[in-house]
């Protein structure tokens, strides 16, 4: 049986439609690489329309079986901390309900530039790793132009459900993690390692100085101690690496933008903008400190219940259907006291109800 080109359209009368599979790819020094996600009927189609495809634009070249060289492992569980940004932009409504968030696309490249600066900081003579989205881990020396493959993961991964890139500086005792979901605007910069842990001061004043240096460019942003390295970088750790939410709406529904306006819940660290301004807190608890763009970095006056490891359980929670989480610390309860105003909680109406025309969640 002579082999089809794997391509829907191929299938004749009658026969099943060919699945065509999925893959994703992301330029490289090495060339291009590429990672079949979803294997087609026909795989020897697959690699023979892309060859064809390549040599009707003049291009040649070869296959070859890609194994990642020189990556530093990190471990899953490793103290770290996280501070997590939404880019500038604006709220879009779904056909199908709810809201995204459009980020600017200058935002978008400010973000990246801070990135690059985020992990180069760890230190400068380190070779960098680059990861796009599911693809295996590709490092980047010197040489290479980083901006260059940067820009181009961030645009092939600006769709919906187009992943995440994330930068990455390992040395022995510390890492430095630059992670960006382009499609929803949300940035994550995270240091860690046993540096970090032995110093968790510094670790704090490096993430509080970055977040405050992107205020002309974010809406949002937060930081907290934890110790799940892929939760942090996917920018989804409030669930398995942080305190019991009594507001799930802010974690069922975390990917819907709403920080502009409320935030997910109290820290010891925040940056906020316009759309809090009348309900920052000023209590003795917290230092209030104007930015550019008209954005606030609040900062709890104690910063050691917070940050030094005590708040929150290396290793994260575990199903707290079987291991309930434990009371919620006085300072949290108090913090979030102090923040209800604009705290994103069950039963409040979203910040953006009366937005865009839509009154769904408006009270009569």
């Amino acid at each position: 049986m002579q082999p089809r080109l794997a391509k829907a359209e191929a299938a004749g009368p009658g026969e099943e439609e060919f699945r065509t599979g999925y893959c994703s790819f992301a330029r490289v020094p090495q060339g291009v690489l590429l990672r079949i996600d979803e294997g087609p009927d026909d795989f020897a189609g697959l690699l023979q329309g892309i060859a064809q495809g390549l040599q009707a634009r003049g291009l040649d070249g070869e296959f070859n079986l890609y194994v990642p060289e020189g990556v530093p492992e990190i471990p899953e569980q490793v103290d770290l901390f996280e501070c997590h940004l939404r880019v500038r932009g604006e709220r879009v409504r779904r056909a199908k309900g709810g809201y995204d968030w459009k980020p600017d696309p200058e935002a978008l490249a400010n973000a990246a530039e801070a990135g690059i600066a985020w992990c180069r900081g760890n230190d400068p003579h380190l070779p960098l790793s680059l990861v796009v989205s599911l693809l295996p881990p590709v490092v980047l020396g010197a040489k290479d132009d980083v901006r260059g493959y940067l820009r181009e993961a961030i645009e092939g991964t600006s769709m919906v459900g187009g992943g995440v890139v994330q930068l990455t500086s390992a040395a022995p005792d510390r890492f430095r993690t630059f992670a960006l979901t382009a499609w929803t605007g949300r940035v994550g910069l995270i240091e860690g390692g046993a540096a970090a842990k032995e110093d968790w001061q510094s670790s704090v004043r490096h993430l509080t100085k970055a977040m405050g240096a992107s205020a002309p460019w974010t809406v949002y942003g937060f930081l907290k101690r934890g110790s799940l390295r892929v939760g942090a970088v996917l920018g989804m750790s409030l669930p398995s690496d942080w305190l019991d939410i009594p507001h799930m709406n802010a974690l069922v529904q975390e990917r819907e933008a709403f920080e502009d306006r409320l935030v997910p819940d109290a820290f010891g660290a925040q940056l906020l903008s316009a759309g809090h301004r009348e309900h920052i807190p000023d209590g003795p608890d917290w230092r209030v400190e104007a930015l550019a763009s008209g954005r606030f970095l609040v900062e709890h006056v104690a910063p050691a219940a917070w940050f030094d490891g005590s708040l929150v359980r290396f290793g994260g929670h575990p199903n707290p259907y079987y291991n309930p989480f434990p009371p919620t610390p006085t300072v949290l309860a108090r913090a979030r006291e102090d923040f209800d105003p604009i705290l994103y909680k069950d039963g409040r109406p979203p910040a953006h109800a009366n937005e865009l025309g839509d009154r769904r969640f408006l009270k009569p």
